[in-house]
């Protein structure tokens, strides 16, 4: 029962503050080091790659490794204990945030594992750049990642038809402009499909500027373009906000409340009653829905 609280419940002693605290500490570590070792005076050639881990001998990659050492060390025994201590075990496996939890500790026992006289630098660079789920660990202590996962998770259809109509929108504006740049000698459009990256940036309001139209027609098509874009973004956009909203106070509901309370959140309009009796998973909790 202890191992529960202070787990699922930060606030229900000191014990369990001082925990999460301390995890959320090595969370913003691990991270950091992730983004200092990126440095130009921290990276090495790809035949530094290879060396054995546990044979360094700079003072900064030291100091890298210990600290990440602790932390990976803090991280297995996080995932463990919650994973004996968890009264649901088949409900823990299915929750995406503890896979996440292993696929952030996996990379470096692998980069231990590895002979360093084998050519594995693909191996390297995939374990390494797994490393970045590393952030994810971040919603357990943030309710607003929660609620974002869940607005985004109910929201599945507004957002594949916004795909959608984002996909036709590309395809329409992307053969507009090619076939209106088609005959200039220093047109950027060299394609249909290469005219695709044009449209995407375009239709997303980022305009990277690399490519441009020349002619009155491609001008003009790009500045429907981005208008389409404006429109089919803003769409979808309320409606994921306000589910954004609601589960947030949700998720700040049953803080203050207790996560062993049912709260029925098929209450609010926005849902149907074809969806009653399923179960909403937050970040191991399981809040039964009516």
């Amino acid at each position: 029962s202890s191992g529960i609280n202070a787990e699922y419940g930060p606030a229900s002693s000191k014990i369990a503050k001082g925990i999460a605290f301390f995890d959320l500490g090595c969370i913003l570590t691990a991270i950091a080091l992730i983004c200092v070792k990126s440095l130009p005076q921290f990276r090495h050639t790809e035949g530094e790659e290879l060396r054995d881990p546990t044979n360094i001998q700079d003072l900064p990659d030291k100091i890298f490794f210990i600290v990440e050492t602790i932390c990976m060390i803090w991280f297995t025994m996080d995932l463990f204990f919650r994973f004996c201590v968890c009264p649901n075990r088949k409900e823990f496996l299915r929750n995406a945030l503890n896979w996440v939890d292993l696929i952030s500790i996996v990379p470096f026992y692998l980069e231990l594992m590895v002979p360093s006289n084998v050519q594995v630098l693909l191996v390297i660079r995939i374990t390494r750049f797994t490393k970045i789920f590393r952030i994810f660990k971040l919603s357990k202590h943030f309710r607003g990642l929660i609620a974002l996962g869940l607005a985004l998770k109910h929201s599945v259809s507004e957002i594949l038809v916004l795909f959608v109509f984002l996909l036709v929108a590309v395809l329409f504006f992307a053969t507009v402009g090619y076939f209106s740049e088609e005959n200039l000698k220093d047109s950027h459009f060299k394609s249909v499909i290469g005219t695709f990256w044009w449209a995407i940036v375009t239709i997303t309001s980022v305009g990277y500027g690399d490519e441009v139209p020349k002619t009155v027609i491609g001008k003009l098509s790009g500045a429907l373009c981005a208008i389409t874009g404006i429109i089919f973004v803003a769409l979808p956009v309320p409606i994921i906000v306000s589910r954004f909203n609601y589960f947030l106070q949700l998720e700040n509901e049953k803080c203050r409340i207790g996560a062993d309370e049912d709260i029925s959140i098929y209450k609010h309009p926005m849902y149907n009653n074809s969806r009653r009796g399923k179960k909403l998973r937050c970040n191991g909790v399981i809040v039964a829905l009516h």
